[in-house]
């Protein structure tokens, strides 16, 4: 009965679990003895239903099949195995007293990946179990070395693509920062007796702080400041739209002519009004 069905205990995970699967309990059992005795855990199971009860519980490292059973023969049972989810690729030799080419062929058109003929060698047993193990360990060793290798090949892409949009970032950072910069007026002048010198250094490539010279007419000049708050981007933006000649020189004019109506050239007066609007 499936309910029946024992695991022994397995109190070393470096030894290998081996599934011996035949309806002949005694055929079983003796085919079992022979890995058991080479030092692999063995369970054993008698028919399909039985052993895809047990994969719900235990995923052997390798099963051993019988191709004649009732209900389920090993190729059918070899094809269910396979269908299981994480199990298409564990290892499964085929054990029949059949020579015949087609079963041989019906063998490995099911995914087994080995067949060994009855009467059993107990050493050919032994010797086919591990080879069959370490080839699918190498397998699996080289499938995740392939798959490392990809993702290592899609993070290179990756830091490639990353690498090159930094650059292009940092070659637009670098012309805004001369753009910036040359909507400063050249200093140091002199102007009516007056020595004007200044700089601007922002803390990032742009910034909020700009100054300019504005000639207003009249030998008049106006030294127009502006310090927007924050940093980077988004304050040079605003700074950009405060210095435009709508923002900054015609408004400028508007306080000169009204400066002029009040007779006033007090140019400390006139940058107080302006800012005192803005």
């Amino acid at each position: 009965m499936i309910s029946q069905l024992k695991i022994p205990p397995r109190t070393d995970e470096t030894r290998p679990l081996v599934l011996v699967v035949d309806d002949c309990e005694d055929m079983a059992g003796f085919t079992g003895c022979v890995p058991k005795q080479a030092g692999f855990f063995v369970c054993t199971a008698h028919c399909g239903a039985e052993v895809l009860a047990l994969l719900d519980r235990v995923r052997p490292d390798i099963v051993v099949i019988d191709y004649w059973m009732p209900g389920m023969n090993g190729p059918e049972l070899g094809r269910a195995i396979r269908a299981l989810p994480g199990l298409h690729s564990m290892p499964i030799l085929m054990l029949t007293v059949s020579r015949n080419a087609d079963h041989i062929g019906d063998a490995f058109a099911a995914g087994v990946d080995d067949y060994l003929h009855k009467p059993i060698d107990p050493q050919i047993l032994v010797r086919r179990l591990s080879t069959t193990l370490d080839a699918r360990i190498d397998h699996e060793r080289a499938w995740q070395t392939e798959l490392l290798s990809q993702e290592r090949e899609v993070l290179s892409q990756e830091r490639e693509v990353l690498s090159q949009e930094r650059e292009a970032l940092q070659a637009s950072l670098d012309e805004a920062g001369r753009i910036h910069h040359s909507q400063f007026p050249t200093l140091p002048t002199v102007w009516r007796g007056w020595h004007l010198t200044g700089a601007v250094l922002p803390c990032e490539h742009v910034g909020g702080d700009l100054f300019d010279i504005v000639d207003v007419g009249g030998q008049r000049r106006i030294v127009a400041l502006i310090d927007i708050s924050g940093h980077g981007i988004p304050a040079a933006l605003v700074a950009e739209w405060v210095m435009t000649p709508e923002n900054v020189k015609w408004r400028i004019a508007n306080l000169v002519a009204n400066a002029s109506a009040r007779e006033s050239d007090d140019a400390s007066a006139l940058i107080l009004e302006y800012r005192g609007e803005h």
